[in-house]
């Protein structure tokens, strides 16, 4: 992460007003210093960019928007023909567990061992992430959108993974939606780190297919 800093500043200089949402994460794997991995549409979409403070989910940490709502075009595979359907999807950036208000992370309680601490933290982020989304959407509150999941992918320290999975697991409905990835370094130093991509379809139907390329 100790680059943060830097890859901020050329953010801001390619991409400047309303920019993409993303996340960062330290992988000591890779071979590179930075690497990207880009999602694009050439359809429309609506961006939730706040930078001011505020009691319902955390301003950006970056020059990055919080979310963007696209339109995606699929194949209906259900159908057993050539049809093809429009769904609207909300990309969320990534969350860590910061406190609304404060911008501090989330702080650790007596006696709360890393398993506890990891779950607390996403927890936090998680509400985060559906407040933006539910804000972005306009149709839906957040318990609303806890059900419109269509993927989430877990960025954890090492340490962390087992008792996550546990606790998504045993706390939401989504946990098969969720995929999880060790990371080396989060921003703050964060214990987990969430992205969520989320079904925003004026219908009932929860059972989006995630584009090839968010994964």
């Amino acid at each position: 992460m100790s680059l943060y800093g830097d890859v901020n500043a050329s953010y801001d200089r390619i991409f400047g007003d309303n920019p993409p949402a993303r996340l960062a994460v330290a992988d000591g794997a890779l071979e590179h210093d930075v690497v990207l991995d880009l999602l694009a549409t050439t359809h429309d979409t609506t961006t939730l960019h706040v930078q001011s403070l505020s009691d319902w989910a955390p301003a950006s940490i970056g020059p990055y928007s919080q979310a963007k709502e696209i339109s995606v075009v699929l194949d209906d595979d259900d159908n057993g023909d050539d049809s093809r359907r429009r769904v609207r999807l909300i990309v969320l950036a990534g969350q860590i567990a910061l406190v609304p208000g404060t911008m501090q992370l989330l702080a650790r309680a007596d006696n709360q061992d890393d398993a506890a601490v990891a779950a607390s933290q996403f927890d936090l982020a998680e509400n985060n992430a559906f407040a933006v989304a539910a804000t972005l959407s306009g149709r839906c509150e957040i318990d609303d959108v806890r059900e419109r999941v269509a993927h989430c992918t877990v960025y954890a320290m090492g340490d962390c993974v087992d008792a996550l999975r546990q606790h998504i697991a045993e706390n939401t409905s989504y946990s098969e939606q969720c995929s999880f990835k060790v990371v080396s370094g989060l921003p703050r130093a964060a214990k987990v780190e969430l992205q969520f991509v989320v079904h925003v379809n004026d219908s009932d139907t929860t059972d989006a297919t995630v584009p090839r390329g968010i994964e």
